[in-house]
């Protein structure tokens, strides 16, 4: 995953390596483009009792706040991660470990489920895609195996914002628009919001948009396909879509997985923020 900071620098969900990293444009040639290493992994004895973690370490998304708050999602291990200032200097095989940042349990108990409620009993399911939605202040998930649009407040909760709520995993998924409630999404990955306030859902053969009203709406991908077609937004065929990024004047620029390319939906709304009619 990828997140632009406040500050301009480019953040990494370094999945493999347990790490969320930076890279910071360089001002002149005397200053280069460089990468860094922002936090890491908790791996002490003393912070894994503290934050309950099986710590897997698979990082996906990443979602930033106005102000500069970030958080990770940490698929394998159910969780949502957020930077904390690190203090333990003795790691688990007793070698010394310099202070510093590190990602560390901010929603979730370590085990897959879909439970909402307070962030100690809340669960998910491989958490995917991250977006913070600062007139809210609050931090929107891509609950992947849930088939569901997950919101944490800051004040402690975790609500279902989109998708069934009392089913399972089986009947919870699907493709079905109306309203949040009662929509059915097929694995959402990447999340985001368009500049009409729009949270746009990249799921695997589909991209929908929820509405600040709550509705949800199909505007590009035509359904299950091995094969991947451009053209129209609801005649256009894609697969697995993995990443998502939009452009200020409301472009969507997709990953398109198994398809191996680069995909852009362009003016799937009117200036007043109407879905436009293919």
């Amino acid at each position: 995953g990828l997140a632009l900071h406040p500050s301009g620098d480019i953040l990494i969900a370094d999945g493999n390596n347990q790490a969320l990293r930076r890279l910071r444009k360089g001002k002149d040639s005397e200053s280069p483009d460089r990468v860094s290493t922002v936090a890491f992994l908790a791996t002490t004895l003393q912070e894994r009792q503290l934050f309950n973690g099986p710590f897997n370490g698979q990082f996906v998304g990443i979602g930033v706040s106005e102000m500069g708050s970030v958080f990770v999602s940490d698929t394998q291990a159910d969780m949502i991660m957020t930077i904390a200032k690190s203090e333990v200097n003795e790691t688990i095989d007793k070698s010394p470990k310099q202070s510093g940042l590190a990602l560390l349990r901010f929603v979730g108990d370590g085990q897959s489920g879909n439970r909402d409620g307070d962030y100690d009993y809340a669960r998910f399911g491989q958490p995917e895609g991250l977006a913070y939605d600062d007139q809210n202040e609050c931090l929107l998930v891509a609950d992947y195996h849930n088939n569901r649009i997950r919101q944490i407040d800051m004040d402690g909760n975790v609500y279902t914002a989109a998708g069934l709520v009392e089913a399972d995993v089986i009947t919870s998924k699907g493709h079905v628009d109306g309203p949040a409630s009662r929509a059915k999404f097929l694995h959402p990955h990447a999340i985001a919001y368009d500049p009409w306030r729009n949270l746009i859902v990249a799921e695997d053969y589909h991209i929908r948009m929820i509405s600040p009203k709550g509705e949800v709406t199909t505007i590009a991908g035509e359904g299950p396909t091995e094969r991947a077609r451009d053209g129209p937004g609801l005649s256009a065929r894609m697969r697995q879509i993995y990443g998502l990024a939009i452009a200020p004047n409301g472009d969507l620029a997709l990953a398109d997985t198994f398809n191996n390319r680069i995909r852009i939906v362009k003016r799937y709304l009117n200036p007043d923020g109407t879905l436009i009619d293919d």
